[in-house]
C-alpha cells in the first residue's frame, strides 16, 4: 500500500506532553513540531484511560512515510495544538500494511 499522498497531509501541530504545575494547573511542554499530518473532524466515543466513555472530537493521521518527525511516538493524554485549539489524546490506533506501519491514527478530544 502506498503512503497516505502528501497532497492530503496539509496541516501542522504541535505535540506536548500535559503535567501539573505547584497549583495543579496544566502545563504543556512542546515535544515534537508535526509536519504533513491530516485533522478531520469526528463525533466518536472511545474507551479513555479511566475506563470511561469520551466523545472525540477530531482525529489526526499521522503517515508512517510522509509525516514529520520519523519515529515519533504519540501517547494516550499528551496535547496536540492545531489552529489555536487544544486537544487531548484519546486513543492512538496503529495500522499496518502487510508487517510495517502504514500510518496512525489519533482520537483526539478537545482539551
Amino acid at each position: 500500500m502506498r503512503p497516505i499522498p502528501v497532497s492530503l497531509l496539509i496541516h501542522n501541530a504541535t505535540l506536548n506532553d500535559v503535567s501539573l504545575d505547584e497549583n495543579f494547573s496544566q502545563l504543556d511542554t512542546e515535544v515534537a513540531a508535526l509536519h504533513q499530518v491530516r485533522f478531520e473532524q469526528s463525533t466518536r466515543v472511545v474507551v479513555g484511560a479511566d475506563n470511561a466513555d469520551v466523545q472525540c472530537t477530531a482525529m489526526l493521521f499521522f503517515d508512517a512515510i510522509s509525516s514529520m518527525p520519523q519515529g515519533l511516538e504519540i501517547k494516550v493524554e499528551q496535547s496536540i495544538i492545531w489552529e489555536g485549539r487544544r486537544y487531548i489524546v484519546q486513543a492512538v490506533r496503529p495500522l499496518y500494511d502487510n508487517r510495517k506501519l502504514h500510518h496512525l491514527e489519533v482520537d483526539l478530544s478537545d482539551g
